[in-house]
């Protein structure tokens, strides 16, 4: 591990995805819950346009920094889904639009795969713990095999045909 520049906000219990030289990071808890989105090009962050909506412990897909998708977030559980889409691999240049719906509101779940294949996994609420999958095709979220073990504060990723999710915990506080 080597040390590199910071985030522009400070903030726990945000999302994130892409490379180690494009990534987006978004929502979070700076407290309150915040909407900023900052993108990685290998060297600095950049702030960008926000989410519509401002959410933590929230999961997301995506290979770069020009396009991703952020979903779930709370509490409130929620199932907001926002898309992030640009042509210059620059977050000042995109911007965040509505995306379909998740099927089972939810916070602290698990994110992997693309803006156009995604999963997200697992999660709850304030007293609740799910093993809902759902698969995301660039529109919509449909329902999946759900994981073996329900639980929430879990990890993800890998492609949406070879994604894994790790942690957690299997029942509420």
């Amino acid at each position: 591990w080597t040390e590199v520049n910071n985030l522009n906000t400070a903030r726990d219990e945000l999302g994130g995805n892409g490379t180690q030289t494009s990534s987006i990071a978004y929502g979070g808890t700076t407290p309150p819950a915040t909407a900023k989105a900052e993108s990685w090009n290998g060297t600095s962050w950049t702030e960008g346009p926000d989410l519509a909506t401002a959410r933590n412990n929230i999961a997301g897909a995506g290979a770069s920094n020009s396009a991703a998708v952020a979903f779930g977030g709370g509490p409130p559980a929620s199932s907001l889904t926002e898309e992030f889409t640009t042509s210059t691999n620059t977050i000042t240049a995109g911007a965040f639009a509505s995306g379909g719906n998740l099927g089972t509101a939810r916070y602290q779940l698990a994110g992997s795969g693309t803006e156009t294949a995604g999963l997200a996994s697992g999660g709850g609420s304030l007293t609740t713990v799910t093993g809902d999958t759902e698969e995301y095709d660039g529109t919509s979220w449909a329902e999946q095999s759900n994981l073996s073990t329900a639980r929430k504060q879990l990890s993800g990723g890998g492609p949406q045909t070879a994604a894994f999710v790790c942690g957690g915990f299997t029942s509420p506080p």
